[in-house]
């Protein structure tokens, strides 16, 4: 099993570097044209808030795969100037779950582990980047891994 978004993630790296780049023209055109100030600082906030938008939503690079009975999860931010690249192995007979948090701006999904009699959560990673079936495939994976209670 083997989920990969990096394609979806490229594209939005792609536009958070062209939306600055329209904030940033249009902001200096306001400078430069008095005339049309206006409208060029009403669109440049409009820019800078889909800017804003996008950026809160984490839409995370998120790749699960499995190697030697361990879960690997690879994700970063892919944010073309803040890019934190991250990896949690899991080995499987310590998964116990995962939960799925929905808030404002998207979907987080929670991994969980059990070491004897303690279960532990690792921080939630953004799942907005994924499309409906990679979800889905995702979701079916992590039943069919998780044990039963």
């Amino acid at each position: 099993m083997q989920i990969d978004n990096f394609k979806r993630v490229a594209k939005i790296t792609i536009a958070y570097g062209v939306l600055l780049i329209i904030f940033i023209v249009l902001f200096l055109f306001s400078f430069f044209e008095p005339y049309y100030r206006n409208i060029y600082l009403v669109l440049a906030g409009v820019f800078f808030a889909v800017y804003l938008f996008l950026l809160l939503s984490k839409p995370h690079f998120f790749s699960l795969e499995e190697k030697n009975s361990t879960l690997i999860i690879r994700f970063y931010n892919p944010h073309p100037f803040v890019g934190n690249y991250r990896q949690i192995k899991i080995p499987i007979q310590e998964f116990d779950g995962y939960e799925v948090r929905r808030g404002l701006f998207g979907q987080r999904l929670v991994f969980k582990i059990r070491r004897g009699k303690q279960t532990g959560h690792y921080p939630p990673l953004s799942i907005t980047a994924l499309n409906k079936e990679e979800k889905l495939r995702l979701f079916d994976y992590l039943d069919k891994i998780k044990p039963q209670e």
